[in-house]
Parts: structure tokens; C-alpha cells; sequence
């Protein structure tokens, strides 16, 4: 299972380049992968060049506000420097499991921490770390 999220547990995966990009995948009425944007067009998952497969991912269930004081400690795999920061909400995906979603950085968007490159743990209000 990709350690990414979206609203339907599906993505796609194209080389692009030499790098990997994802897609969401909407579903049909019966629940079955139908079409990925390419731009401003409907298309085939398997339509936009560079196709490798269809993954499932997380698929979220709902977002609940962070009660405050909770904090997210990270390194970068390459990197020394730990880095912690807010958690603004947290993720629940389909199976219960909750994933924290740190406060934005530097481009103003959240999404939860799912990065293989990244080790990091939570940090409760009351500091002691899990």
C-alpha cells in the first residue's frame, strides 16, 4: 500500500522524466477504478504516457482538529538536525488508524507524514514522546 492519501484508496503511478508521479483514481458507480485527469481531461488511468500501475493508498475518512500542544519531531534521513513542529489535525483513514498532519511549513499546504525519507515520532502535550 502506497503511504499516501486520498479520497477513493486509489492512485496511479507514471514515470515522468525519471520520477515517479502519482494520480488519484476516481472510481465508477460500482466502485471500480474509471478515469484520472490529464490536465482538464478525463482519461483512462492507463491513457497518459508513462502509465506503470494502479496502487492502493489510504483512503481518508475524515479529519479532526489537533487538541493544542501537540508536536511533530522529525529528521530527515540524510540530515542531523531534528525539527519539531505543531500538529494542526489529524488524518483518520479507513481502517481507524490516525496520522498526524503537521502545520504547514512553507507553502501552506498540509498533508500527513507518510515520507520513507523522514523518521519521526509524536509528541503529546503532557512531552512525554511516543
Amino acid at each position: 500500500m502506497l503511504n499516501r492519501f486520498n479520497a477513493t484508496g486509489w492512485m496511479a503511478s507514471y514515470k515522468v522524466n525519471g520520477f515517479t508521479e502519482y494520480r488519484d483514481v476516481h472510481l465508477n458507480a460500482e466502485g471500480y477504478p474509471s478515469h484520472v485527469f490529464d490536465g482538464n481531461r478525463r482519461v483512462s488511468p492507463n491513457d497518459p504516457e508513462g502509465f506503470e500501475e494502479i496502487h492502493p493508498c489510504h483512503r481518508f475518512v475524515q479529519v479532526l482538529p489537533a487538541e493544542p500542544g501537540w508536536r511533530f519531531k522529525y529528521t530527515h534521513k540524510n540530515m542531523d538536525e531534528e525539527v519539531t513542529i505543531p500538529i494542526l489535525a489529524w488524518a483518520v483513514d479507513a481502517s481507524g488508524d490516525m496520522h498526524p498532519i503537521p502545520f504547514p511549513q512553507s507553502n501552506g499546504y498540509a498533508s500527513p507524514s507518510f515520507r520513507a525519507d523522514l523518521s519521526y515520532s509524536v509528541i503529546p502535550p503532557d512531552g512525554y514522546e511516543q
